[in-house]
């Protein structure tokens, strides 16, 4: 595994996304693979191929004993790998795809649970994996040997059309953070929002659709650009945990910014939390909202919300 790849336990149990390199054919491209290890009994079997060298996004939900994994098939037509939502369930260790019953031009990709799996928010594009937008669903159903999304609560529109990304699922499903493109440099911002409570309409289509609150919560965040679990939620708090260092930062930190925040008030209200580094991998939430751990430059922290050890 590297900086890139993802590790979900549950019942010493592991899931974990692995790049695989062929030291033999260094021609051919490496690829990612979804392997399950069983600490008791001590094997691990591989679950899944992917063509792809991108990671995975695991989303897991011990409540329903359910995984979603985002793999990436590569278009004949065009050469070009498009996103694909999968699901593992875990008693059975099997893998659905999904199926979308509305449109076969819906991209979905980077899905993820809340707490307790009765909600699922994913990246959902009509270009590929290009400009998403954030749709929310009240779970996912089983038809057949399909997985279906259940009935659509909101969707997070960005008018500018240049990208809402990293989903962040408050426990209750009704509130998310989420990262939004303001700038076609990939300057992203975090952002709340409230599905709960109506917004100000942003353009058209939401004036169709309709709007949900939203506020910005930080101002020059300059979170890294495509990048897994570059935002974490901790809800004890309610606290969003991002890594800084795009493009306007030399290095890289991670930062928290508090829910409540609003950038026109605040503009200073994120904090870093941590050293500088050359590469942060991706940021895991303890359970109990206590500590968080990332990889800064090859090496695991763990860390506090304060920045303490």
């Amino acid at each position: 595994m590297n900086d890139r790849s993802e590790v979900k336990t549950f019942q010493n149990r592991i899931i974990f996304d692995v790049l695989r390199i062929d030291l033999n054919a260094p021609s051919q491209l490496d690829h990612h693979e979804l392997a399950f290890l069983d600490v008791d009994a001590g094997t691990t079997n591989h679950l899944f191929a992917s063509q792809s060298s991108r990671p995975f996004a695991l989303s897991y939900s011990p409540a329903i004993q359910r995984l979603s994994l985002t793999d990436y098939q590569e278009n004949p037509q065009n050469g070009n790998y498009q996103p694909e939502l999968l699901f593992l369930n875990i008693s059975d260790k099997t893998i659905a795809h999904l199926s979308s019953a509305r449109s076969s031009k819906e991209y979905f990709k980077n899905a993820k649970f809340n707490s307790d799996g009765t909600w699922l928010a994913v990246e959902m594009s009509l270009d590929g994996e290009h400009n998403p937008d954030i749709q929310i669903f009240e779970g996912i159903d089983i038809v057949g040997k399909k997985w279906v999304l259940g009935r659509i609560k909101g969707t997070i529109l960005n008018p500018d059309r240049i990208g809402i990304y990293s989903p962040c699922l408050f426990p209750n499903g009704h509130h998310l953070v989420y990262l939004r493109n303001y700038e076609y440099e990939d300057a992203l911002e975090v952002c709340y929002s409230d599905l709960t409570q109506p917004g100000e309409p942003e353009g058209g289509l939401e004036m169709v659709l309709g709007s949900f609150y939203k506020r910005r919560l930080t101002n020059n965040a300059d979170v890294v650009w495509n990048r897994l679990a570059a935002l974490a939620l901790e809800p004890v708090s309610e606290t969003a945990i991002f890594i800084r260092g795009h493009y306007r930062y030399e290095y890289e930190q991670v930062c928290a910014v508090p829910c409540s925040a609003n950038y026109r008030d605040d503009p200073l209200a994120a904090r870093s939390i941590s050293e500088l580094f050359n590469n942060i991998g991706g940021i895991i939430v303890a359970p109990d909202g206590e500590q968080i751990a990332f990889i800064g430059d090859g090496v695991l922290y763990v860390s506090s919300l304060d920045g303490g050890d």
